[in-house]
């Protein structure tokens, strides 16, 4: 009875590291999707084109319209860019994690296969 104990208890504890590692493999999935988003939101920075004719805005010379077009989209570049470094940082983070868990786990199991080889050992001894 206390093998059987200690056996389901190892299973518990391996099944709950496998869980965990599950769960950091899920949230990774996400921060690396949201960091896609992010990269996929820098090819969307609008260009300013001006017609001729109308409003003062859109009668803007060549040189106004370039300015606002580098003042604008190096802003937001560099704040999609910031927000997509971050995300990366954390994807790293989250995927140093996971690697623990999952060593862990492969320590854990090593841990159970070496008892139950031992358990087998001494069963064997002492029913010869």
């Amino acid at each position: 009875m206390v093998i059987n104990r200690i056996l389901l208890l190892l299973i518990k504890l391996i099944k709950t590291l496998q869980d965990v590692g599950i769960a950091q493999a899920q949230k990774l999935k996400f921060t690396t999707s949201f960091s896609a988003a992010y990269t996929a939101l820098q090819s969307q920075i609008p260009v300013f084109v001006f017609k001729t004719g109308g409003n003062a805005l859109e009668q803007a010379d060549t040189a106004t319209r370039n300015e606002l077009n580098s003042v604008f989209n190096a802003n937001k570049t560099d704040t999609l860019r910031a927000l997509r470094d971050s995300q990366d940082d954390t994807a790293k983070k989250q995927q140093s994690d996971l690697n623990q868990t999952n060593d862990a786990v492969n320590q854990q199991t090593d841990m159970a296969t070496t008892f139950i080889q031992q358990m087998s050992t001494l069963l064997s001894t002492i029913l010869r």
